[in-house]
């Protein structure tokens, strides 16, 4: 019985281990170090992840804007029954509402 228990406990620990060292399919990565990336000083380093932030904010707000006139479009063909049975059928967005590339519309 002892050891039953003693190999049950080194499995729970050894399978806790392991869950805990899976990364999340979620998880973003880390942004880089710029300034060590481009060997460059933290000021210029700081300009370039500025200009980065601000391409990524017009890119968001650019597709929020495509997503809303898409759906005046739709709602403009389709009844509200149907428009909800396009929407479940759709595959569902990815990171920042985007369809990824490769699934089916």
């Amino acid at each position: 019985m002892k050891i039953i228990r003693s190999a049950l406990v080194a499995l729970t620990i050894a399978a806790a281990g392991a869950w805990a060292e899976v990364p999340s399919v979620h998880a973003s990565p880390a942004p880089p170090n710029i300034a060590a990336v481009l060997n460059i000083d933290t000021a210029r380093a700081e300009v370039v992840q500025s200009i980065l932030e601000s391409a990524h904010q017009r890119r968001m707000a650019a597709l929020d804007a495509i997503r809303t006139e898409t759906d005046n479009q739709l709602a403009a063909v389709l009844t509200a029954d149907e428009l909800a049975k396009l929407k479940q059928a759709l595959p569902p967005p990815g990171p920042g509402g985007v369809i990824k590339r490769g699934t089916a519309m």
